[in-house]
C-alpha cells in the first residue's frame, strides 16, 4: 500500500483496505418505516489493531438500524460470498492475508441465543 495513502497513526507495513458493500435495507426509526441506500464503504485500518467491534462502530457512524436489527458480515471472494464473520482471529487472519478485505455487509433481523 503506498505509504502517502495511509493514515497517521497506522503502520504502513500492517496496513490493509477494507471494501464494504452495505446492502440497502429497510428499518423503523421513530415510527416509521425508513429505506437505507446501500453503497460501497473504504476503510484503512491496521491489521494488527483492528476489531470486529471497531468495524460495527465505523459503519455504525455512517448507517443506522432498529434496536432488532444487527449487521452481518460477510466475507466476498472474487465476487462471491464464501462465509459469515464471526470472530476476530478469523478477521485478523483475514486481514494479515490481504491487503485488500471485501466484505458484503447485510442488516437483518438481530439473533438472540442461536447456538451453532
Amino acid at each position: 500500500m503506498d505509504p502517502t495513502k495511509v493514515p497517521e497513526g497506522i503502520d504502513p507495513k500492517s496496513a490493509c483496505r477494507i471494501e464494504i458493500t452495505v446492502n440497502s435495507y429497510f428499518t423503523m426509526r421513530d415510527g416509521r418505516k425508513e429505506y437505507n441506500w446501500g453503497r460501497l464503504v473504504k476503510l484503512i485500518v491496521d491489521s494488527e489493531e483492528y476489531s470486529i467491534i471497531d468495524l460495527e462502530k465505523d459503519i455504525a457512524s455512517e448507517f443506522k438500524w432498529a434496536s432488532d436489527q444487527q449487521a452481518n458480515f460477510w466475507i466476498l471472494t472474487e465476487g462471491s460470498l464464501t462465509c459469515k464473520l464471526v470472530s476476530d482471529a478469523q478477521f485478523l487472519d483475514l486481514l494479515r492475508a490481504s491487503r485488500v478485505v471485501k466484505l458484503l455487509m447485510i442488516v437483518g433481523r438481530q439473533e438472540n441465543n442461536v447456538r451453532g
